[in-house]
């Protein structure tokens, strides 16, 4: 569950600025984004293929086409984010994932 602070006589979601998504179109991150878009978050996601996300969000989602991989990208999906949640994983990778992962990750953090 998302943080929750009392505004005024009505309960908001807490705003934390710009929310930076990755894994968007896979299972968990799909769920995340409806329980986020739902509670008014702003939200951007990353994903190799846009094309994949569009028709699974609102127009209020900003969706930037990039790779974790490649940092010129992420750090332009990173511009002005104040929370990022890593849902990528790269089981289908040739190498092995954790290496994958860890590498990923690396880039992100």
């Amino acid at each position: 569950m998302l943080p929750q602070t009392t505004n005024g006589e009505t309960n908001q979601p807490a705003k934390h600025g710009l929310i930076l998504l990755t894994g968007g179109t896979g299972y968990v991150g799909g769920r995340l984004l409806t329980v986020l878009e739902k509670a008014g978050h702003t939200i951007r996601c990353i994903s190799r293929n846009p094309d994949n996300l569009q028709s699974r969000t609102s127009d209020n989602v900003e969706i930037v086409a990039g790779d974790v991989l490649d940092p010129d990208s992420l750090r332009n999906a990173m511009a002005g984010v104040t929370t990022a949640f890593y849902l990528v994983h790269s089981m289908g990778s040739p190498l092995s994932f954790e290496s994958q992962d860890r590498k990923e990750c690396g880039e992100l953090c």
